[in-house]
């Protein structure tokens, strides 16, 4: 019995610091080393030390619409939450996520940083993993409620054989891509870019990109190349695009268009064909993309290319204030 007493005082510490009120601070840019893994977990993808600063600075950059915070105990940090407009989303909308420890659930730490981004008044968007059903609960439970489900999908392009999946051009069809375009060819893109996203299902009910926006998702995002920009022209029109991200440990086909004039012509096929051409001899093994459920035409172009479908990830979205 002479163990008793510091194992009973050892329990009463542990409840008090369970009962410890969370107490959020702000993340700063001496913080990042130490949470690249967080931040990995936080945004569900690969990341560099370089390229985690560059994101922390663009979104210090805009503190009205974005900020980045972070609870720490002991020294060790416990859960992490950032947001930043969702140019994807309706206006004046905000990209929210939110990561706890598993060891630490259950404490508010979550409900702590979610309070803060409630406080922009703004409507706030997560992601989550359809096979995390524990944190859609915890999202359900605080008046997040559905709306998109979408498909993540993987392929390596060392495995991709070019002559298998070659087809003929439709006449007068030229495959180039946008290194050393001139202002007038990315004027083009952004147009063609706008059209096409507004028909996809991610912007049904949605106001048409801005030409501000569309040159940010492609002609000035830092990690956009100019290479992997294939583009499809016939008579020197730009009839359609795929453009892919250079990330860290991967490349993202982020977004492919084809211009009305072009549908059914196979242009999303030969053109996502040729990039993975270029990928491949790249040396690039890690290409993924995704896609709304509902985008039954495009799924068949990627799972026809190679493409392995992965989880898939829930849209949730709710009002900014509680």
């Amino acid at each position: 019995m002479r163990n008793a007493e510091p194992l009973i005082r050892n329990r009463t510490v542990c409840s008090k610091l369970r009962k410890m009120k969370p107490d959020p601070r702000r993340v700063t840019l001496q913080d990042l080393p130490a949470l690249m893994p967080l931040y990995a977990a936080l945004l569900s993808r690969p990341l560099t030390l370089e390229r985690l600063e560059l994101r922390f600075q663009r979104l210090e950059a805009c503190p009205e619409i974005s900020a980045q915070w972070l609870v720490e105990e002991d020294g060790a940090t416990l859960a992490l939450c950032d947001w930043e407009a969702n140019d994807y989303g309706p206006p004046d909308s905000l990209r929210l996520n939110v990561w706890v420890e598993p060891g630490a659930h259950g404490r508010g730490f979550g409900t702590a940083l979610l309070k803060l981004a409630e406080q922009t008044g703004k409507l706030l968007s997560a992601n989550i993993a359809d096979d995390d059903p524990p944190s859609l609960a915890w999202a359900e439970k605080r008046g997040f409620v559905f709306h998109a489900h979408r498909f993540e999908s993987k392929l390596d392009p060392q495995e991709f054989d070019p002559a298998q999946h070659a087809q003929p051009l439709p006449e007068g069809v030229t495959l180039g891509d946008m290194a050393g375009a001139s202002a007038a060819e990315w004027d083009e893109l952004a147009a063609l870019l706008i059209e096409t996203f507004a028909q996809t299902p991610d912007a049904q009910g949605l106001p048409k990109w801005s030409v501000e926006t569309a040159r940010k998702a492609v002609q000035l995002s830092p990690q956009m190349r100019p290479e992997w920009l294939v583009c499809a022209r016939r008579g020197g029109r730009l009839m359609g695009f795929t453009a892919a991200l250079d990330m860290p440990g991967m490349v993202y086909n982020q977004m492919t268009g084809v211009a009305d004039t072009a549908k059914g012509l196979g242009l999303a096929y030969l053109m996502k064909a040729e990039l993975l051409r270029r990928l491949k001899a790249a040396g690039v093994s890690d290409v993924r993309t995704h896609n709304h459920a509902a985008n039954l035409a495009m799924l068949r172009v990627n799972e026809k290319l190679g493409y392995v479908r992965q989880h898939g990830r829930w849209e949730v979205r709710r009002s900014g204030s509680s």
